[in-house]
């Protein structure tokens, strides 16, 4: 009777031993993202708004009048935080949710559905808004600086975000959202079309429509100060050349040092 349980035995353990054997989701290999990579994206994120609040802060204030030195100031932050919100809100889903050639859709709004890993990249999606926004930050008070002694600081607070939606987020889209120009093979590594070309195009005409400053002086009343601010601005740009390689990479280090030399050369020519 003991003869057919024996005879039994390893045809009752083979469905366990394949199942042993074979594949286990458990175990597969779960992309996750780099943690050299995240940080060197989070530092650079930090390093553009450097820039963009001490830095072009103390450049505004040192260039304008003694009576619109404090307003420069909190004009350059409360556009950076009229900016930084509506970037959650809309911006950043317009230029990079899934879209057409014109304009970013809708998967993005208040920061929803992002990623734990940013599609063909090593760092979180999280990071990525991050580096994002302090761009689009900086491009504002680039613009801000215009209507220093031109205009009051709180209509240039409400305009900066509608200019976010209205002009940067769009070639935003065309450039680096996979847009009708990036199909045309347009690259910008650094942000010299979005961010300066734009600013500098919207500084031109809001100066043209504001006129000339009320007290115009040659150099501003505190030159040490717009000394200090731009080079904060010229330490916080590495983080923008830097931080375009997505990574810590050589590409990153080749792109900062390339910048900085070409401070360098800029710096005495103007000297």
């Amino acid at each position: 009777m003991k003869q057919p349980v024996f005879i039994m035995r390893p045809f009752l353990a083979l469905p366990f031993a394949m199942a042993l054997l074979s594949p286990q989701a458990a175990f597969a290999q779960v992309a996750a993202a780099d943690s050299g990579d995240t940080a060197w994206m989070m530092l650079c994120a930090m390093l553009v708004l450097l820039a963009a609040l001490p830095g072009l802060a103390l450049r505004l204030a040192g260039a304008s009048s003694v009576r619109s030195a404090l307003c420069a100031m909190a004009q350059n932050m409360g556009v950076a935080a009229g900016v930084s919100l509506a970037w959650a809100i809309a911006a950043y889903s317009l230029i990079y949710a899934p879209g057409d050639a014109w304009l970013g859709g809708s998967g993005n709004l208040l920061l929803a559905n992002l990623a734990a890993l940013r599609e063909g990249m090593t760092v979180p999606e999280s990071a990525f808004v991050l580096f994002q926004m302090s761009l689009a930050v900086f491009a504002a008070c680039l613009v801000g600086g215009a209507v220093v002694d031109r205009g009051r600081t709180g209509w240039m607070v409400l305009f900066a975000p509608l200019w976010l939606l209205l002009v940067y987020v769009p070639v935003a889209h065309w450039t680096w959202g996979g847009g009708w120009l990036a199909g045309l093979g347009v690259m910008d590594f650094a942000g010299g079309l979005v961010v300066h070309l734009c600013a500098g195009f919207s500084v031109l005409s809001l100066t043209l429509i504001a006129g000339r400053r009320a007290s115009a002086t040659a150099s501003g009343h505190a030159p040490v100060l717009g000394m200090a601010g731009g080079a904060l601005i010229w330490l916080g740009l590495a983080g923008s050349v830097g931080g375009w390689a997505l990574g810590a990479t050589d590409d990153a280090a080749t792109a900062i040092l390339n910048g900085h030399f070409a401070a360098c050369a800029g710096a005495l020519g103007w000297m």
